[in-house]
C-alpha cells in the first residue's frame, strides 16, 4: 500500500552497524569487512556468501573464540580503499561495481565468486578506489 501520510521511521546514526565476529576469525582496524549467510563479520574475500559491509574501525581477534564472541563496529561509508595491481580499477569503472580481491583490496573483474564492494565513485594514483560499500549489490 502506498503512503498516505507522513511516516516515522527509526534510523541508525550514521552508516556505523555492530556485527558479531565470526569463530576463528581476526578482524583488522581498516580491513574490508563481510557477513556471512549467519551475519556474522568477516575479513572480505572472494568467499561465495559474503555481502561486503564496508570497512572494520577496530581490530578483534576471535580467532580462539565462537562466532558472537566478540562484535565489531563496521563503517559503510565511502572510503579509499587499495587498487589491484594485478586487475586494477580504473577510470572507466567510476559509477560500476568493483569486487572484493581480499580484506585490503579491491579489483576490476572479481574472483571466481565475484564479491561486489561496492560502487566506485574516484580513482586515485596514492589513494586508490573510493568504494562506496552503502550501494554494494548484494548479488549478481
Amino acid at each position: 500500500m502506498a503512503a498516505t501520510e507522513n511516516i516515522d521511521r527509526t534510523r541508525q546514526a550514521g552508516d556505523i552497524v555492530n556485527r558479531p565476529v565470526a569463530a576463528s576469525v581476526h578482524c583488522y582496524s581498516g580491513a574490508i569487512g563481510a557477513v556471512d549467510a549467519a551475519g556474522n563479520a568477516n575479513p572480505a574475500a572472494d568467499t561465495a556468501g559474503l555481502k561486503v559491509i564496508g570497512t572494520f574501525q577496530t581490530e578483534q581477534n576471535n580467532t580462539e573464540g565462537d562466532a558472537g564472541d566478540l562484535v565489531v563496529n563496521m563503517d559503510g561509508r565511502p572510503q579509499w580503499i587499495t587498487n589491484s595491481t594485478g586487475d586494477a580499477v580504473t577510470v572507466a569503472e567510476i559509477g560500476r561495481v568493483v569486487y572484493v580481491e581480499d580484506d585490503e583490496t579491491v579489483c576490476k573483474v572479481g574472483g571466481a565468486n565475484h564479491i561486489p564492494a561496492g560502487i566506485c565513485k574516484n580513482i586515485d594514483a596514492t589513494l586508490g578506489v573510493l568504494v562506496d560499500f552503502r550501494t554494494a549489490p548484494l548479488a549478481i
